[in-house]
């Protein structure tokens, strides 16, 4: 009689085991992708304004990027026209205050007064910001090439990049969130030359297009932001 209990019992152990290790494989033929990796399901988030609309609600996030685009008109027209389809890659408050500071610390060496957000030549300010807001509705789906695609600013048709990034995830290559390698070409078609950045969020859709938030480390300016205003 003990020996039927404790063959029963292992049966019982054997067959639990089959059922999790069926389960598993279920899940992980769910996440597979066609080419063999394993598939992040990135979520797109949908808010009901507009682009500019989004960044003024990220209080806290957003808003030394919202103060430079309302001293350019024609750009916070732009992003608050629901007839448009803009792409906005937003750098966040961390980007504005590492630039001002280093920037500020620029000019003191120089003997110059620190200057803020306010104080910035109007022109320099555009032409750098205008790089972050890219015509049509670009999302990670959108870019579909291994090697990215090319991107036009707003107005000046200034040429940037766009590229998918994979980060890995359990072990899984390319398992990860999905994000955006953002690129300054420099107007060269040497990868060499180009400054380039990544998204921490990715996909915000908007009534007129879609919004990335860049990583709090980016540099503003891509380079040319010191250049420009310690003068």
């Amino acid at each position: 009689m003990l020996l039927i209990m404790i063959i029963n019992r292992n049966r019982g152990i054997v067959v639990y085991c089959f059922i999790v290790f069926i389960s598993g494989l279920l899940v992980c033929s769910s996440c597979k992708k066609p080419g063999g990796d394993y598939a992040y399901v990135n979520t797109e988030n949908t808010y009901s304004g507009t682009d500019y609309e989004y960044i003024v609600a990220k209080t806290g996030v957003y808003d030394s990027l919202v103060k430079a685009i309302n001293r350019i008109s024609w750009l916070k027209d732009s992003l608050s026209n629901s007839g448009t389809q803009l792409t906005l890659f937003a750098p966040s408050n961390a980007s504005f205050r590492l630039i001002m500071s280093t920037l500020n610390i620029a000019r003191a060496s120089s003997g110059k007064s620190p200057v803020y957000i306010r104080d910035l030549d109007l022109p320099n300010l555009d032409t750098l910001i205008s790089r972050y807001v890219i015509k049509g509705k670009i999302s990670t789906s959108t870019i579909q090439f291994v090697d990215g695609m090319d991107l036009s600013s707003v107005l000046y048709h200034y040429p940037m990049h766009g590229q998918r990034s994979f980060s890995e995830a359990m072990g899984f290559q390319a398992g990860g969130p999905t994000n955006i390698i953002f690129s300054d070409t420099k107007k060269s078609p040497f990868i060499r030359d180009w400054i380039r950045t990544e998204t921490n969020v990715v996909n915000i859709v908007t009534q007129n297009g879609v919004v990335h938030s860049l990583n709090p480390e980016h540099e503003l300016g891509f380079g040319e932001f010191v250049s420009r205003f310690n003068k």
